[in-house]
């Protein structure tokens, strides 16, 4: 299996901001964006975003990837 490489340019401190390591920023902002093109109009499947997360199909139905810290 190919795989695409994104880059985002973020400010380095953001990481630390959030008492995070980057390698866990980098892994929470893959859940949160294959998340987010679920919930958006279905742009992807459930197991098209649990591939992109990581995880199990039936792990992602039953247990969200991203809590909601608010």
């Amino acid at each position: 299996m190919t795989t695409l490489t994104i880059r985002l340019d973020i400010p380095p401190h953001l990481p630390d901001g959030l008492q995070q390591t980057p390698e866990a920023f980098a892994h929470e902002t893959k859940l949160t964006m294959a998340a987010k093109l679920y919930e958006i109009a279905g742009r992807l499947s459930s197991g098209m975003t649990a591939a992109l997360a990581g995880m199990e199909r039936v792990q992602f139905l039953h247990e969200p990837p991203v809590t909601r810290r608010r």
